[in-house]
């Protein structure tokens, strides 16, 4: 530096010498160890036109496949506006005009109700779901979370340089030389905002293969200086990825410890040989294999059960092989080869029969009498799979483990369906390298979400399993947990948060943010047949639509898109098709005018922010304010809308025992206070809609 400050002082231009002082300055000021990066790469995001458009803002076609031409808004007039670029100029229809807003310019995001909310679990809060920007996402997420979500679990675009993710609108590729810095800048404003999302005693997971695992830990250890990062390596594709070189099988977790977070103790180390680990199979299949099970050997055994199709529940059995052969329907000579009338019912219901391999007959388990006992304690199951009915049931064996308290019953599943068993197994300490079957990413990911879509739809899906153990080491013990995923992709996190609810009666609570990106080939297809983003044809094959939303459904409901039963069962043989006792609402990010948020004019825009807020419960699709206040019954939170009308207010808020959260409209922090001081202490309360319209005013520009 002294040899350019030489340099710099020869210089005989009194200006230029001064600007070179200065740029010399600045370049001291610039960090000389850590992770280093073009961190100035601008990033822009496309609003609706309807939100800020005016004469001299910069504009780009919405049907140009790329989006990537700029054009200047010379005036609108009457639903048209004349752009211009260099000497040219056009005349086109508003709605066909997206606004370029520059990262670092305040936006004002909204919440709107993307599709029907799905209730499963009766007083649960919701999964969310999230359509739009991340980085304006977490901005709106700021208003309702700062500093309270428990864990944040993200699987970024890998940038691999095929193509893999965009930035402003442009895939980015090898041929980009920017790729690392545009991958690296678009992360740190992210996670800084996920930093202050998070507790102080919480965990940011993120996983990413080997293209950019240095550089993130690296970006990590920069963006938490106080945190304490790990590594753990899991084995998501034993077979191999095809490649130069080795053929990966790996990705990478990092985990960054916060506060006194810590590792959770969890039943499997997840690397040590898994012949040592216990067998968790709770439940056997009701038909006898082995010695004694041919009808001879059990007469009393042999026997018709009546299923409903509709709920998958046994409806009563059928007379026994043993009455057939009294009443001298079955001559005793052909008990081995006798077959049922495949026409039989059990009361009009569908009759399935002990059936071996092969169309032989075989013998159930249990007798009718001791079935229907089991049936009623719920330790019966039905499956519908491979076009035939598969019942199986609690063994004698599983059942003095529950008397010993060895097996829990953590619940049951729908309408007082099976029980939901545990087992209690002892704990160790997870490693940092993972090796198990279930963490397959083809057959726990990829064949698991084309079962519940009942399509290929999405390419590379994690394990289900992988997510649920990684979520399950850090959030194991905090059944009322809060995970933050911002680049939710299929939605295997809200999957993984559900299933984790369902084995131990959690009510943690998984809130996902995607984009409705519709992968190249699909658009370049759509284009061609002249639809673009903002048609409804278009906006149906994006990742949000396509992919995401009726993936959390289906979770959910047991049903894929077209209604039919999820085929399969999870490790612990419960059936997919059953469902899962979770509740979840979804949600589109627009833009609004932050003018008419200030007046009340979109109120019920600002409603699910407030959902949000305080909780998540109740179902969000029936929020209606009244004429002065927004106040029902079993909703957490109020608003007074007309100060005029305050008395009442507080009196009625004072009677709500179950309120968590109050906010008061009004334009004066005099009566703010005032109205705040006259409430009950234990209420959160805030100001509307300065609250919220300054959180986007703060969360700009600088994200330090």
């Amino acid at each position: 530096m002294a040899r350019i400050d030489d340099l710099v002082a020869q210089v005989g231009d009194d200006h230029l010498r001064e600007q070179l002082n200065a740029a010399v300055t600045e370049m001291r000021k610039r960090k000389r160890f850590g992770l280093v990066y073009e961190e100035h790469v601008p990033e822009t995001v496309l609003l609706a036109s309807a939100v800020g458009l005016r004469p001299g803002v910069e504009v780009t076609v919405r049907t140009e496949p790329t989006n990537r031409t700029r054009y200047v808004v010379e005036s609108i007039d009457v639903g048209e506006a004349i752009i211009v670029a260099g000497d040219e100029r056009w005349q086109l229809p508003v709605g066909d005009l997206l606004v370029v807003k520059p990262f670092g310019e305040p936006v004002y995001p909204v919440l709107r109700s993307a599709g029907e909310t799905v209730i499963r679990g009766d007083g649960k809060p919701f999964h969310t779901v999230i359509n739009g920007e991340n980085f304006h996402a977490l901005q709106l997420l700021l208003f309702a979370y700062e500093g309270k979500v428990d864990c944040v679990y993200i699987d970024p675009p890998y940038n691999t340089g095929a193509r893999d993710w965009r930035y402003n609108n442009d895939y980015v590729d090898k041929q980009d030389a920017w790729r690392h810095s545009k991958w690296l800048s678009f992360m740190e404003k992210r996670l800084r905002l996920a930093r202050r999302l998070l507790a102080p005693d919480s965990v940011l997971i993120a996983t990413i293969d080997e293209h950019e695992v240095h550089h993130l830990r690296a970006l990590l250890e920069e963006v938490f200086p106080d945190a304490a990062v790990q590594m753990v390596t899991i084995v998501v594709n034993p077979k191999g990825v095809a490649q130069s070189g080795f053929a990966r099988v790996e990705e990478y977790a990092l985990f960054v410890f916060l506060g006194e977070a810590a590792v959770s103790a969890t039943p499997d180390d997840y690397m040590s040989d898994s012949s040592t680990q216990r067998n968790t199979r709770l439940w056997k299949g009701l038909l006898r294999a082995g010695t004694n099970a041919l009808p001879k050997d059990g007469l009393n055994s042999v026997y018709p059960i009546g299923i409903d199709p509709d709920c998958r529940r046994i409806v009563g059995t059928g007379r026994t092989l043993r009455q057939r052969i009294e009443a001298g329907e079955v001559n005793t000579d052909d008990v081995s080869s006798w077959l049922p009338d495949p026409a039989e019912t059990v009361d009009g219901f569908p009759a399935v029969w002990p059936v071996r391999k092969g169309g032989a007959l075989g013998v159930w388990q249990a007798k009718p009498d001791t079935l229907a006992d089991l049936d009623q304690q719920g330790y019966v199951r039905t499956v519908f799979k491979g076009g035939q009915w598969a019942i199986s049931y609690v063994a004698s064996g599983t059942r003095k483990l529950i008397d010993k308290g060895s097996v829990v019953v953590v619940g049951r599943e729908p309408d007082s369906g099976p029980v939901i068993l545990k087992r209690q197994v002892d704990t160790t300490r997870a490693k940092t390298v993972w090796k198990r079957a279930e963490h397959d990413a083809g057959w726990h990911g990829s064949v698991l979400l084309t079962d519940l879509l009942g399509e290929r739809r999405f390419d590379f899906p994690k394990s289900l399993y992988a997510v649920r153990d990684t979520l399950l080491t850090v959030i194991g013990a905090k059944p009322d947990a809060l995970v933050v995923d911002f680049f939710a992709g299929s939605g295997t996190t809200a999957h993984a948060v559900a299933l984790m609810n369902a084995e131990d009666g959690g009510r943690r609570r998984a809130l996902l943010v995607t984009n409705n990106e519709v992968q190249e080939k699909v658009a370049a297809r759509l284009h061609a047949q002249g639809l673009f983003p903002g048609d409804n044809e278009f906006e149906q094959q994006g990742i949000f639509r396509a992919v995401t939303m009726p993936r959390v459904r289906a979770m959910l409901t047991g049903a894929t898109p077209l209604g039919a039963p999820v085929p399969g069962e999870y490790l612990d043989e419960r059936a997919i098709a059953a469902g899962l006792d979770d509740n979840a609402a979804f949600f589109d990010l627009v833009y609004e005018d932050p003018d008419a948020i200030e007046v009340g004019e979109r109120f019920e825009d600002v409603i699910p922010a407030l959902w949000l807020a305080a909780g998540a419960v109740g179902d969000p699709s029936s929020l209606k304010a009244g004429a002065h206040q927004f106040l029902m019954d079993d909703i957490p939170f109020a608003v007074l809308l007309d100060e005029d009308h305050f008395g009442d207010f507080a009196k009625n808020v004072r009677h709500r025992a179950d309120l968590t959260h109050v906010w008061l409209v009004t334009d004066s922090d005099a009566a703010f206070s005032r109205m705040r001081n006259r409430l009950p202490d234990h209420l959160t309360i805030g100001m509307l809609f300065r609250d919220y319209l300054r959180n986007f005013r703060i969360n700009v520009g600088s994200i330090q």
